[in-house]
């Protein structure tokens, strides 16, 4: 891919996604996916919670759009999919904190197992020497994938 190339397909994910949050912000006040002001939160009026939903919609454009070979692309857009779902789902419900968890843990050690992703080095952050996870790089994996949710 060249430099024109991947300026041309940002661009073009930054203006799907942009447009994508306008529509999504109409629906989202429909059906209730809104963040209400109370004791912790001073922002005016209702807030659609429609972030995680529109970044996921860019992603999945960007894999639509994309001519060359993402690997794991359908295991990444499903297990994706599911975080995005149980997400707005909490947004919506306020889902427990335990539930949550196990979702996300259920979802990535999917993704570790079948797709094979998860970190098995840190590379030679000391020099020359190699700095291999072994097993711990499944719980690392796991961390890392709670902390981004």
């Amino acid at each position: 891919m060249n430099l024109l190339t991947a300026i041309t397909e940002l661009i073009s994910i930054f203006l799907f996604t942009t447009l994508f949050i306008f529509v999504a912000r109409k629906a989202a006040k429909k059906v209730g996916l809104v963040d209400k002001p109370n004791y912790r939160k001073r922002h005016q009026g209702l807030v659609p919670l429609v972030g995680g939903i529109s970044v996921y919609a860019g992603i999945c454009f960007t894999f639509a759009i994309a001519d060359y070979y993402i690997p794991h692309a359908s295991l990444y857009l499903a297990c994706a999919g599911i975080l995005v779902l149980v997400g707005a789902l909490d947004d919506r419900f306020d889902i427990s904190v335990k539930i949550r968890a196990v979702m996300q843990a259920a979802i990535a050690v999917v993704m570790m197992m079948a797709g094979n992703l998860h970190l098995s080095s840190l590379g030679f952050i000391f020099g020359s020497w190699e700095l291999v996870l072994g097993p711990f790089g499944f719980f690392l994996t796991l961390f890392a994938v709670w902390a981004a949710n």
